[in-house]
């Protein structure tokens, strides 16, 4: 995915437990932005947990995958911390960071970007008809993430 150098660019999705809202957002951004080729090639979405939980919301990963996006990789799709290596290795090129969660995500010192605050309604113990209501909210904001950095890079 992109340019796996010093030059990758990181959109950092954080939510509480990094298991529903968070995850989404960084699994549409890096399956949707091979359709923004200036995005494609410069970033990489990313996801942190605030309080992390201990697996991917399996709801979560079945409405993701009802629409061709599989989310069972789990070097990539696990929850994790601020200081998990995994991200600790790329906190260096953080550019955006997003909070999907409401104002209770309390971001870490160390996070130095400005965040745009989404504000998605937790899927955590929702029916599947819910869970597919902020998917869709989820996408809709990605695209238009991923249309206002395609502009900027051009």
């Amino acid at each position: 995915m992109g340019n796996k150098d010093k030059n990758t660019q990181y959109i950092l999705f954080v939510c509480g437990h990094n298991a529903g809202r968070s995850q989404m957002g960084q699994a549409f951004f890096n399956h949707d932005k091979a359709n923004f080729p200036e995005v494609n090639s410069w970033y990489e979405a990313i996801s942190v947990g605030t309080r992390p939980g201990e697996s991917v919301n399996p709801q979560v990963i079945s409405v993701m995958e009802e629409i061709g996006i599989r989310m069972d990789d789990p070097k990539t799709y696990f929850p994790k911390g601020m200081d998990s290596k995994y991200i600790q290795d790329k906190a260096a090129g953080i550019s955006r960071v997003i909070v999907a969660c409401d104002d209770t995500c309390l971001l870490p010192p160390q996070v130095k970007a400005v965040p745009g605050r989404w504000n998605l309604p937790d899927p955590h113990g929702q029916p599947a008809d819910t869970v597919r209501q902020v998917r869709e909210l989820t996408r809709q904001k990605v695209q238009d993430l991923l249309r206002e950095l395609q502009k900027n890079k051009l």
